[in-house]
C-alpha cells in the first residue's frame, strides 16, 4: 500500500501540487470508498447539473463542474467494481 501512495506523491510533486492538494484528493477518495453508491448517485447528480454551473469562457462554458463530478464518478465505479471482485 506505500508503493502506490509515494508514487502518486512522487508525480504530485512533479506537476507542482502541494500537500493541500493531495490531502483534499486522499479527502475525495476517502469519502467515496466510504459509501461508493451514494458517491455514484451524486456524481451522476452533479453531472445531470452541470450545464447551470458551467461559466461562459469567453464563448467556451466552462468544464469544471462536470470534470468533477466524472472524477467522482470514476473514482465511484473503481471502488464498486473492485468491491464485486473480492
Amino acid at each position: 500500500m506505500t508503493q502506490p501512495s509515494t508514487h502518486l506523491r512522487a508525480r504530485a510533486e512533479v506537476v507542482g501540487y502541494s500537500e493541500p492538494v493531495l490531502a483534499a484528493f486522499r479527502d475525495l477518495v476517502h469519502e467515496v470508498q466510504s459509501d461508493s453508491v451514494l458517491a455514484f448517485g451524486s456524481g451522476q447528480m452533479m453531472l445531470a447539473m452541470g450545464d447551470m454551473f458551467a461559466v461562459d469562457r469567453g464563448g467556451r462554458p466552462s468544464d469544471l463542474y462536470g470534470a468533477l463530478a466524472r472524477l467522482v464518478i470514476a473514482a465511484a465505479e473503481a471502488t464498486i467494481e473492485k468491491g464485486s471482485d473480492q
